[in-house]
């Protein structure tokens, strides 16, 4: 669904993103909230007092200029670009942006950063530590690649990878 003179604005303090569409004289407020590995699109209503809600899968991104204090914990794959203050956890992938920082201990399946990591890393599968990349704290996984011009300052722990 889109219309005339779409607004997209994101209120970053309660990881909330509304959407307007104004086609028309009609116009209609939808509320997105990051849940887990889906964005839940919400209804809030139109003029005529009408409202539904309805679930889409999407991919989890926090974008860059997001900044959460707090653990995040999901069931599914993400890219954060923005700032996390807290532990991370998640069965899936985690893709860290150039831009994007987590300060806190991170736990997932694969891993590949470009950004920065202030914590130890626990990955069932593979770390990637592209040249961007600058990790000051502990990693522990199956597999470890690293490109030429990441920083890393730990300890690397090889283990076999979980089924």
């Amino acid at each position: 669904m889109s219309g005339h003179g779409e607004v997209f604005t994101c209120k970053i303090a309660k990881v909330k993103c509304e959407k307007q569409f104004i086609i028309g004289e009609r116009r209609t407020v939808f509320h997105y909230f990051l849940v887990s590995s889906q964005v839940v699109k919400k209804n809030i209503g139109n003029c005529m007092g009408k409202g539904t809600e309805m679930e889409s899968p999407s991919i989890n991104i926090i974008g860059y200029g997001t900044d959460i204090q707090g653990n995040v914990n999901t069931t599914g794959d993400i890219r954060i670009d923005g700032k996390i203050v807290g532990d991370f956890s998640s069965n899936q992938k985690l893709v860290i942006g150039q831009s994007g920082i987590i300060e806190g201990n991170i736990t997932c399946r694969d891993c590949d950063i470009s950004g920065k990591v202030i914590g130890n890393i626990l990955v069932n599968e593979v770390v990637a530590l592209k040249s961007t990349a600058d990790i000051a704290g502990d990693i522990s996984t199956h597999s470890l690649v690293i490109e030429m011009g990441a920083q890393f300052s730990g300890v690397c722990k090889m283990h076999h990878a979980e089924n």
